[in-house]
């Protein structure tokens, strides 16, 4: 296998890149909702019930846990609107590893890169090459394929294949490597298979 990919990064393709890891699935955005529904809505009712009969320690400590559990669900709905809304607008003007001119070549050993970064005059480029070895996980939706390694990702962009054919070619090379699992988010593989 020889692919070629040439591609540069626009900042509503990283976007859309960054939400896919935030949100793989459809569900994920069913399941934040349906939770914070349930957190809040219980925590509504312990606040708002008054009971006749119950100890008034007991009720006072689980108003508070219930304070406490959507306080700390809160962190987490500013945590995930943070990743999805703030940090790929970030990464796309701070970060270098979006910028420029990729030419990514595909072979059976590895994943080789060249990166082309031009900024008001200044030219920078960057090679690294890395065996399919490294790669855990590996994620795919309507617009790109992303290979993980550990917390590190590689964004493919579909777009950038030549061709239908090249594009599953490497598809089919990526189900044949069986250390690459297909990452899951809620017991579903987060992966198109055709």
């Amino acid at each position: 296998m020889q692919i070629t990919l040439n591609y540069t990064y626009n900042q509503d393709q990283l976007k859309r890149a960054y939400r896919f890891n935030v949100f793989p699935t459809p569900r994920a955005k069913f399941f934040l909702l349906f939770f914070s529904c349930v957190i809040f809505g219980v925590g509504g009712v312990c606040w708002l019930w008054k009971p006749a009969s119950i100890n008034p320690l007991l009720l006072t400590a689980l108003k508070n846990m219930m304070l406490a559990a959507c306080l700390i669900w809160v962190s987490v709905l500013l945590a995930v609107a943070l990743n999805y809304f703030y940090l790929p607008v970030y990464a796309f003007e701070k970060s270098p590893f979006f910028k420029g001119n990729f030419t990514v070549s595909l072979t059976t050993e590895g994943l080789a890169y060249h990166q082309q970064i031009l900024e008001e005059n200044n030219k920078s480029e960057t090679d690294g090459f890395v065996k399919w070895t490294a790669f855990t996980k590996k994620a795919e939706n309507d617009e790109f394929i992303v290979l993980f390694m550990g917390r590190k990702h590689s964004v493919l962009p579909k777009g950038s294949f030549t061709s239908a054919v090249e594009l599953e070619e490497f598809r089919l090379f990526l189900m044949e490597q069986k250390h690459i699992k297909t990452k899951k988010f809620n017991g579903t593989e987060v992966w198109i298979n055709n």
